[in-house]
């Protein structure tokens, strides 16, 4: 976690640290770096519910991104939004291709009876295929599984103090 509240987050193992010992210079040209902000929105408790809707749980998202479960499991959620995810290597943003995507998402979105505001409620998880989408005024967040490019609802995760 840096000074600023965001977290870098080392996408390697630990025999690529070994291996490299003190070569700091092939260690990052190796190395994949993430600087990942947690939206504000996602912060707080949340109730977990499966594809069914069926309940499974429940998490807590931290302001620095870790996702603590009722079951101890741990995870890093490192969420994107939409227009940076879909910037291309120029550094530029292609709105033909995030208004592609977006229309993909909302399709998905309404075909299980939600509807995104906008692309500012869309995030993709960067060390994982998952779409996050704010819902219901940020009272839910669906969770879409992007898999060669075809999304399937994975569930959603709903503030706890909204049912």
């Amino acid at each position: 976690v840096q000074k600023d509240g965001t977290n870098v987050i080392l996408d390697i193992g630990l025999s690529e640290v070994f291996s490299h010992g003190s070569n700091t210079k092939e260690f990052k040209k190796r190395c994949l770096f993430y600087k990942a902000e947690v939206p504000k929105a996602f912060v707080g408790n949340w109730k977990k519910f499966d594809e069914d809707d069926d309940a499974e749980g429940k998490a807590t998202i931290s302001e620095n991104g870790v996702i603590s479960t009722d079951s101890d499991d741990t995870d890093i959620l490192i969420a994107k939004p939409l227009r940076e995810y879909l910037v291309n290597k120029s550094g530029k943003v292609d709105n033909d291709k995030v208004q592609k995507e977006f229309d993909k998402i909302q399709k998905s979105l309404k075909s299980h009876g939600f509807q995104a505001k906008s692309v500012n409620d869309i995030y993709h998880d960067a060390s994982k295929s998952y779409y996050y989408v704010l819902v219901d005024g940020g009272k839910r967040i669906i969770l879409l599984e992007d898999s060669f490019n075809l999304l399937s609802y994975k569930g959603y995760l709903e503030r706890e103090d909204t049912r």
